[in-house]
């Protein structure tokens, strides 16, 4: 994975302005001791100069998001914490191989983000980057030490299995999600005489896309986003098969208390699910480009109406206002005699947004630390999402969130018509909101609720209510344990888990398309016994932290 020839090229590593600010040696092996709060890096907190430290930061970036060091959050962040950042940004998808790099080079920015990576920063973490335990240990983190303290799921993941540290601040999800929904347009229903409250059956569901399609013009209905993992992982919710990480994973059965892989653990509802899926597909249910399609196509066709059925996240905020209002959750209905289950997200988000991670080569970790622990705070998490009270937002106890927001666009800014008053800009343009620049995720913001008024009780808690009724509903289950491999076992896995999941998706999409017939089924699964199932599964319950 690591390219040995890459450290001449560290002029494209993450744009240049990664390697600032690194000055301190290291031996030939690319690792250096440790800072600790207590002494080295307190010895260099004192010898700093009075004006504030810049700090350089690295941050991943969702597709037309744009930030700046001069971007008002970003300079807020460090006023309220006695830094400065100078900061680079780099589009998510092109950070792995711009980390790599910079792991075989040892040349780190002081600060950064990492994306879709769980493993790299524990992995390299005695190395690369400044461990967190004696600042933890001296009361130095009392914000971040909260929600370990609150969620020990997320301590449980994000501890080196080697040595037993911290190596990195993790995304804390302060709230309780479950992540797959699927929404249909029930005003179209309506209009064919249904309602998605009336939804019990796969035969209803059927029943209920074919009526959305005919009002949709017979043109598919939904679509999916992210290729394979990311359908299987959202289409088969009913179905109980995919396990989590975007389906990457192996499945946690609640009632064994192990992992196990779905499709062949669960054979008979693996057969339905594709033969469901082949029947959306063959009835020009399911867009061709499922497997193809980009996000931003995706969200078009749900703000268009194009798709009025949602099968992902427990929101649908990419629906567009009018839409969104029209959506209805389908209620988790039996499947092979009963209602298969999904998990309730764990309160940490590492496998799509990674941690935080200092380099030990920065000379200002104590600074940083400072600023980071700041993020996890409440002063820091309102005003990283909305801004500055007094300024920005009021508390108001007649809202459905409990604040009101007032010094940029928003849905309590605008006139009667719908207007904004001339030169209010929005929260966006200040910075505000961006996930990767956060700690702790609120559920006002993950459910959505400042945009709603007074009386708007609702609209604003229609996410939280549908994810109480599928939990009273029985549709849901506890967060799997947290596996953190080492290093021998990270390799196995990922080698075993690829081999298994293109074996698998190989063949479904053939089946589902119809490039094979179904008689051919149970040669493909026996094709299974030709990959280490046991073993890749058995290394999931082996470092599974409990």
């Amino acid at each position: 994975m690591l390219r040995k020839t890459v450290i001449t090229a560290l002029a494209v590593i993450l744009s240049g302005a990664a390697v600032a600010g690194c000055s301190q040696s290291n031996d030939k092996n690319g690792s250096s001791a440790q800072p600790s709060p207590s002494s080295t890096q307190t010895e260099v907190a004192s010898a700093t100069p009075a004006t504030p430290p810049t700090i350089e930061l690295s941050l991943p970036l969702d597709p037309g998001v744009s930030l700046s060091s001069d971007t008002w959050a970003l300079k807020e962040w460090g006023s309220r914490t006695g830094v400065t950042f100078n900061l680079t940004t780099v589009p998510r998808d092109s950070q792995k191989e711009k980390l790599n790099l910079a792991i075989a080079s040892n040349e780190f920015p002081e600060l950064t983000r990492f994306f879709q990576d769980d493993t790299t920063y524990k992995k390299y973490g005695s190395k690369l980057f400044v461990a967190l335990d004696p600042y933890l240990e001296e009361g130095k983190l009392p914000n971040f030490q909260k929600y370990l303290e609150k969620y020990p799921d997320v301590e449980q993941a994000i501890r080196n299995p080697a040595d037993g540290k911290i190596y990195g601040f993790p995304l804390v999800q302060d709230f309780e999600w479950v992540p797959r929904v699927w929404w249909m347009r029930n005003d179209l229903l309506n209009k064919q005489g249904m309602d998605v409250s009336q939804i019990q059956s796969l035969d209803d569901v059927k029943a209920a896309m074919l009526a959305l399609q005919k009002e949709n013009g017979g043109k598919p209905i939904t679509s999916s986003r992210l290729g394979w993992s990311y359908y299987f992982w959202t289409s088969s919710t009913p179905f109980g098969l995919a396990g989590e990480n975007n389906g990457k994973d192996p499945r946690y059965n609640p009632e064994t208390q192990a992992f196990e892989y779905g499709p062949t653990a669960a054979p008979d509802r693996f057969k339905m699910w594709v033969e469901f899926e082949r029947w959306m597909y063959e009835n020009n249910l399911l867009s061709p480009d499922f497997l193809t399609m980009k996000d931003n196509d995706l969200f078009a066709g749900y703000a268009s109406g194009s798709f009025p059925l949602i099968r992902e996240q427990n929101n649908a905020g990419q629906a567009g206002v009018d839409n969104e209002a029209l959506l209805q959750p389908i209620m988790p209905f039996p499947v092979d005699g009963a209602i298969q289950t999904q998990a309730v997200s764990p309160h940490y988000n590492t496998s799509f947004r990674g941690p935080w991670v200092i380099s030990n080569k920065s000379k200002n970790a104590d600074a940083i630390m400072t600023a980071l622990d700041w993020l996890y705070s409440e002063e820091g998490y309102t005003t990283m999402f909305i801004g500055k009270e007094g300024e920005h937002w009021v508390k108001d106890a007649s809202t459905p969130s409990g604040y009101k927001i007032i010094g940029y666009q928003s849905v309590w800014t605008a006139d009667a018509d719908g207007k904004q008053p001339d030169g209010l800009i929005t929260g966006g343009d200040l910075g505000m909101g961006v996930w990767w620049m956060n700690g702790v995720i609120p559920e006002f913001n993950r459910y959505g609720t400042l945009t709603s008024k007074a009386g708007e009780e609702a609209k604003a808690f229609k996410y939280l209510n549908s994810r109480d009724a599928i939990i009273k509903a029985g549709g849901t289950n506890e967060a799997p344990p947290p596996v953190s491999f080492d290093d021998d076992a990270l390799k196995k896995s990922t080698e075993l888990g690829n081999q298994i999941e293109t074996y698998t998706s190989e063949n479904a999409i053939k089946f589902i398309i119809g490039q094979k017939p179904m008689s051919d089924w149970d040669s493909f699964m026996a094709g299974y016994k030709n990959f280490k199932i046991d073993e890749w599964v058995g290394l999931y319950n082996e470092f599974a932290v409990k």
